[in-house]
């Protein structure tokens, strides 16, 4: 027979147990299943991504230029469609089953903190180009521009290409593959990430080298908050942020556009 004694610090240990268990159940609990990818995996993930695209739009091309469509424009437009295609495509192939873990990896925290990261990368460049414009007219580089005719002429499958199924690529490439494969030592997975990833929005050819420098940390930034981004809060996070950003940007673009006439004739 047990006494009063013996029953106390049992009913005490039972308690903390349920606290415990109640909090758990109350936390919200932000998986990372991306992380425990195989590293063959990760660095075929970024080769793809990274040299990936080029080989894609190479094919792209030669695809266009068979069936030969007519303008310029039309051209242009059919071998994104293709290249990213085969771009999202030959990722999703490269997972494989470990898609199941990205789904997994789906909390409303982390998409809702990725809401909060994009609009700090929305809201970086406004006050960096203030600065700019203090010493020199703010102007946008190669990439910049391309990406706007873009979405100019193609406004519907821009904001599709552009704000969703880009930015699920640069995720899978730079942070799932590339963050992933130096994370061991911390430091290195974001400056390699975070350069990469700037560098990548870089044209290295362009007639106006100074322009492309100036407009380079504002990619920096953008590498460093969907690392952290990433790191923190995982997949879904930097995707969430990436995705804000991306079509915050189409959008702007579509409106300036197509505001911008009527609002000079006065209407």
């Amino acid at each position: 027979m047990l006494n009063e004694e013996n029953n106390e610090p049992n009913i005490e240990s039972q308690n903390d147990i349920d606290i415990n268990n109640s909090n758990e159940r109350i936390r919200p609990v932000i998986v990372k299943d991306s992380t425990s990818l195989k590293l063959w995996k990760k660095i075929v993930l970024f080769a793809a991504g990274c040299i990936g695209i080029y080989l894609f739009s190479l094919i792209a091309s030669l695809i266009v230029s068979t069936f030969g469509l007519g303008s310029k424009e039309e051209r242009s437009g059919a071998v994104t469609f293709i290249t990213y295609a085969l771009m999202i495509g030959a990722l999703f192939g490269i997972l494989n089953k470990d898609i199941l873990r990205l789904l997994k990896d789906r909390k409303w925290p982390s998409i809702l903190l990725g809401l909060a990261f994009g609009a700090a990368m929305i809201t970086f460049p406004i006050f960096y180009n203030m600065v700019v414009s203090l010493f020199r007219t703010p102007e946008i580089n190669e990439n910049e521009s391309s990406l706007r005719s873009f979405i100019v002429i193609y406004p519907l499958s821009s904001l599709l290409i552009l704000g969703f199924v880009g930015p699920i690529c640069e995720e899978l490439t730079y942070r799932v593959g590339l963050f992933n494969i130096f994370r061991k030592w911390k430091w290195a997975a974001y400056l390699v990430s975070i350069s990469v990833f700037a560098l990548m929005h870089f044209s290295f050819d362009s007639a106006d080298i100074i322009t492309e420098l100036i407009n380079l940390p504002v990619y920096l930034f953008s590498g460093f908050i969907l690392a952290l981004a990433y790191d923190k809060f995982g997949f879904w996070c930097s995707l969430g942020a990436h995705i804000t950003n991306n079509v915050y940007s189409v959008v702007m673009v579509i409106l300036v556009f197509y505001l911008q006439p009527l609002l000079e004739s006065g209407m």
